[in-house]
C-alpha cells in the first residue's frame, strides 16, 4: 500500500486548481463576489422564495439588496417546515439532500438545508485550506491525520417527509475522490462514530491514535475537545497501553470495530515509558507522536484562553487557527503566515454590518467585501446556494489585514447574545424560554436570575438565584437544577459539549434576598446587568468575556472553525 505521503500529496495536487483560482480571484474581489451572487440568484429565480422576492429583476447587487430584506432563521422556519414535509423548489431549485441540525436562538434546534451547490461551496474553501496547509507545511503530508468534524455518538434520523437529518459521516463535506484519499490517511476510523457512548468513542479514538506513531495532523473544533482527550489519555494510560499491546479495545464496541487489531507490544512499551514515567517530559505529546506538525482548532474569541492552555500542553507543536465556519456557511479560510483567515470569496456572497467595539450596529446599510476597512468590526451576512439569502449569521469579526484584496478576519464573538465557550451556543432568548417555563411549572418567582458562564479549566454554567424559598431547600434546588439542565440539553450543541466533557454540568446557587449584596461579580461574566425582582427577560444569560486582543498562542497564524 502506498505511504500516506502519496495520498496526501495527491490531495494537495487535487486542491491545487482551487488554490490557484483563489489566488487569482484575491486580486479581483468585487468581480468575484458579483459573479457568486449572480450564479445563486439566477439559479433560484423560479423557486417559491425567488418569486416572492422577484429574483428575475435582481440583475445587480444593488437590486438584490433592495428586493431582499436582511433575514434571520425565524424568517425561514415555515419554508423549512415545508422542505421537511417533502416539498421541493421552496428555497432552492436544487433538491435538499439533508437538513443539518444546529443550535437555535428562540428554539432548541435549527435545521439548515444542504444542497449539492452548498456542499460545493464548502468544498471550495476546504480545498484552499488543504492546498495551502499541505504545500506550506510539507511535514503534514508525511503522516496520518485525525479529523473531528461532526459530533460522535448521535443516531441518524429523518423528517416526516423523509429528508435525512444530519450528515452520514465526518467526510460528507468532501467530494468522492477526496473521501477516498482521506480514508487512506485517517489515523482513527469513521466507524468510531457508531460507538454507543461518547466515553467509548473517545477511548477508541485514543486507542487508534496511540497505535499510530506517524500522526502528523490533528484537526478538531474546540481546544477543550483535545485538552479533554489528553486528560482522558492520562487517566487511562495504563489500560490503553495494555490494549495497544494486545490489539483489542476494552470497551463496548460496534461490530465494525470488534475485529482485533494486530498486537503492538513494542509500541506499547514505548508508550509506557512516556506515559507512566514518574517524571513525564514537558514534550510528552511530541514524544508520543514525533511527526505531529500541526493542530488545527479554534483560537479566537472565547476560545483564546483555552487555546493558550492547549498550546502549553503541546509545547512546540504548531497550533493553526480555524477559519470561521458555521453550519450555515463557510466565512473564512486559514492561510499560513497571515494575521487572519481569508474571506472565502469563491464560496458564498457576503455582506457586512459595521459595529462598534461594544457590538452595536453603527450603520443600517451593509458593506461589501471590497469595502471593508482594517481594524474595523463587522457582523457577517451571507447568501448561499443552500437557500439562505442575506442571512444574518450574527458572527462578529475584525479585519486584521488583507491578502491582496481579500479581507483577513479574526472571530470576535457572537453578536446576538449567544454564549459560546466550547461550541455550545446558548442563546439568551432560548435560556429565557427555558427558565420561564421551568419556573412557571414550579410556581417560582425568584427576585434575581443570572445564568453565568464560568471560564475555568473545565468551563461550566452557574445558575444564580435570589429566592427565600430556594435558599432553605437544597433538595428543591437540586430538582430545579436537574430540570433546567434537561431543558438546556434540548440544544444539541450544549448536550454534546456536556457529554464530551468539554463543559461541566450546570450548577445552581440560591441565596436569600438579604445575602444578595454579598455576591461578588463573576470575573469572566460580562455583557449586561444581572436582573432583579423576577424580571429575567433579555439579560438572564451573562456572556463570557471575549478576548479579541488576547495574545495569540505561539505558532499560530489565522482565525476561528473547519475540521
Amino acid at each position: 500500500m502506498p505511504s500516506p505521503f502519496v495520498y496526501n500529496s495527491c490531495w494537495m495536487i487535487w486542491c491545487g486548481r482551487e488554490s490557484r483560482a483563489y489566488q487569482r480571484d484575491a486580486r479581483r474581489v468585487q468581480r468575484t463576489q458579483e459573479y457568486r451572487l449572480q450564479r445563486i440568484v439566477t439559479g433560484n429565480q423560479a423557486t417559491w422564495f425567488g418569486e416572492q422576492h422577484r429574483f428575475r429583476q435582481a440583475s445587480s447587487v444593488e437590486q438584490f439588496r433592495r428586493l431582499t430584506p436582511l433575514t434571520t432563521y425565524d424568517d425561514y422556519a415555515p419554508a423549512i417546515e415545508r422542505i421537511a414535509a417533502g416539498q421541493a423548489n421552496v428555497l432552492t431549485a436544487e433538491p435538499v439532500e439533508l437538513l443539518q441540525p444546529t443550535s437555535g436562538t428562540t428554539s432548541a434546534e435549527k435545521l439548515i438545508p444542504y444542497t449539492a451547490g452548498l456542499r460545493r461551496e464548502f468544498q471550495r474553501a476546504i480545498r484552499v485550506w488543504i492546498g495551502n496547509l499541505y504545500a506550506g507545511r510539507p511535514t503534514v503530508r508525511r503522516g496520518y491525520a485525525y479529523w473531528s468534524i461532526s459530533p460522535l455518538a448521535y443516531a441518524q434520523r429523518s423528517t416526516a417527509g423523509g429528508v435525512p437529518i444530519g450528515f452520514d459521516d465526518d467526510a460528507s463535506y468532501l467530494g468522492t475522490f477526496e473521501r477516498l484519499l482521506l480514508w487512506h490517511t485517517m489515523a482513527a476510523p469513521l466507524a468510531i462514530a457508531e460507538c454507543d457512548s461518547l466515553e467509548s468513542a473517545f477511548y477508541a479514538t485514543l486507542f487508534f491514535l496511540l497505535r499510530c506513531p506517524q500522526l502528523a495532523l490533528i484537526s478538531v473544533w474546540s481546544p477543550t475537545f483535545l485538552s479533554g482527550m489528553l486528560q482522558l489519555l492520562t487517566a487511562h494510560a495504563a489500560q490503553l497501553c495494555d490494549d495497544v499491546a494486545q490489539g483489542t479495545i476494552s470497551r463496548n464496541l460496534p461490530p465494525s470495530l470488534a475485529t482485533p487489531c494486530p498486537p503492538r507490544p513494542q509500541r506499547a512499551d514505548q508508550l509506557r515509558a512516556i506515559l507512566l514515567s514518574d517524571s513525564r517530559s514537558p514534550h510528552w505529546v511530541r514524544d508520543i507522536w514525533p511527526g505531529l506538525a500541526v493542530v488545527s482548532c479554534w483560537t479566537d474569541g472565547p476560545s483564546a484562553s483555552y487555546a493558550a492552555q492547549l498550546q502549553q500542553q503541546l509545547a512546540d507543536i504548531e497550533v493553526q487557527p480555524k477559519g470561521l465556519l458555521s453550519t450555515e456557511a463557510m466565512v473564512s479560510i486559514p492561510l499560513l503566515n497571515q494575521p487572519g483567515a481569508g474571506l472565502a470569496i469563491r464560496s458564498h456572497f457576503y455582506e457586512f454590518q459595521p459595529v462598534d467595539n461594544a457590538g452595536a450596529l453603527t450603520n443600517e446599510e451593509t458593506l461589501l467585501a471590497h469595502e471593508l476597512q482594517p481594524g474595523q468590526q463587522y457582523r457577517v451576512v451571507v447568501t448561499t446556494s443552500g437557500g439562505l439569502y442575506r442571512y444574518q449569521t450574527m458572527d462578529q469579526v475584525r479585519v486584521v489585514g488583507f491578502y491582496h484584496q481579500v479581507p483577513l478576519l479574526r472571530f470576535v464573538g457572537k453578536g446576538d447574545r449567544t454564549s459560546d465557550l466550547v461550541g455550545e451556543k446558548l442563546n439568551a432568548a432560548f435560556v429565557q424560554s427555558v427558565l420561564e417555563q421551568t419556573f412557571a411549572k414550579r410556581r417560582l418567582t425568584p427576585q434575581s436570575v443570572d445564568l453565568a458562564a464560568q471560564q475555568h479549566a473545565q468551563p461550566y454554567y452557574l445558575l444564580r438565584l435570589v429566592d427565600p424559598q430556594l435558599a432553605r431547600a437544597p433538595n428543591l434546588c437540586e430538582q430545579l437544577r436537574s430540570e433546567v439542565e434537561t431543558a438546556l440539553r434540548t440544544n444539541p450543541q450544549y448536550a454534546y459539549a456536556i457529554d464530551a466533557g468539554q463543559l461541566g454540568g450546570l450548577r445552581l446557587e440560591a441565596t436569600a434576598p438579604q445575602h444578595q449584596d454579598g455576591h461578588a461579580p463573576i470575573a469572566d461574566s460580562s455583557a449586561g446587568p444581572t436582573l432583579h425582582h423576577g424580571n429575567f427577560k433579555p439579560d438572564s444569560l451573562s456572556l463570557p468575556t471575549q478576548a479579541p486582543h488576547a495574545p495569540r498562542p505561539l505558532g499560530t497564524a489565522g482565525s476561528n472553525g473547519t475540521a
